[in-house]
């Protein structure tokens, strides 16, 4: 419906632009969860760094004590069979083991979109095999999203939310 409202090649052109943001934004977060910084990055101040930073400032800082990994494989051989790559795996500072995806989006989301009930569950099929690859138990994760106009939301599933997301996934 909204490729139709706005026009295919419109439509094509903003999913590019979409993309491409989101790109240069994943790769800005790992370099700097992973103390990867190097000179060019320090310098360069566009959208994907700027929004980055907004994640890094508001989600990160004082929120996570440590990473263990970005990009992280994951796969889950079980009852069903599943592989994904998280975008990090932490410990919060309150020392809980954590999912993190990070997302950018054009305008601000609310909690009910099915979108981020969509994203929830990636994260609840992530920790099932976390859990099962490394012994752990994971019992929350955590979207951290970016608008262009630097609006930042965090969205935590955990307790019996989380759980219930276990169980559909």
């Amino acid at each position: 419906k909204w490729k139709k409202d706005v026009g295919f090649k419109q439509a094509e052109l903003i999913s590019k632009q979409s993309s491409e943001r989101g790109t240069a934004l994943h790769k800005y977060l790992e370099s700097i969860l992973l103390n990867k910084m190097n000179g060019e990055l320090l310098e360069e101040t566009n959208l994907p760094k700027k929004m980055a930073e907004t994640i890094i400032e508001n989600g990160i800082n004082n929120h996570v004590s440590e990473v263990y990994g970005c990009e992280a494989v994951l796969f889950y051989d079980g009852n069903y069979k599943f592989a994904g790559t998280a975008d990090a795996i932490v410990n919060s500072s309150d020392n809980k083991i954590k999912i993190l995806d990070f997302k950018q989006s054009d305008k601000l989301k609310k909690r009910e979109y099915s979108v981020i009930t969509q994203y929830g569950l990636q994260l609840a099929l992530y920790s099932i095999a976390h859990d099962d690859m490394f012994g752990t138990h994971i019992k929350s994760s955590e979207i951290l999203m970016c608008t262009p106009n630097l609006m930042f939301q965090k969205f935590e599933f955990k307790d019996e939310e989380f759980e219930n997301l276990k169980k559909q996934a």
